[in-house]
């Protein structure tokens, strides 16, 4: 892939973004979840003021660098990678079958964790559970 100088500097840019964003949700992450979150944990978020804004802080980061990623980065790459972005869903499969979001899924997530794809899954296939 040849970049031009303008694609090369908002890619950087786009990356290091990316990479702060990470770096705050995993703070976040093992400040939340130094075990498994429970049905229990959630239906004391009321009472457990400090759990309620880490767990806001968490979705609030987690939403954050999806839209970076989904929004800006991916778009971005496709575009230097000389594809035409689409729609973000159609993006994010493409990413995928480039093999360069798989990697970043595996090498950020915490060992036991649950993949990001089995969280949103329910959400975006089903419209039923919202």
């Amino acid at each position: 892939m040849t970049l031009d100088k303008n694609q090369k500097a908002r890619l950087q840019f786009l990356a290091r973004v990316v990479e702060r964003e990470s770096h705050h949700l995993q703070i976040t992450d093992n400040r939340l979840f130094p075990r498994p979150f429970t049905v229990e944990d959630a239906r004391t978020l009321s009472d457990n003021i400090e759990m309620a804004e880490r767990a806001e802080a968490f979705v609030s980061r987690f939403g954050r660098l999806q839209d970076t990623i989904g929004d800006k980065l991916l778009p971005a790459y496709l575009k230097a990678a000389g594809e035409p972005p689409g729609l973000a869903v159609d993006n994010l499969h493409r990413g995928k079958s480039k093999g360069f979001l798989e990697a970043s899924v595996k090498s950020g997530a915490n060992p036991g964790s649950t993949p990001p794809n089995t969280v949103t899954r329910p959400l975006t296939h089903n419209g039923q559970n919202q």
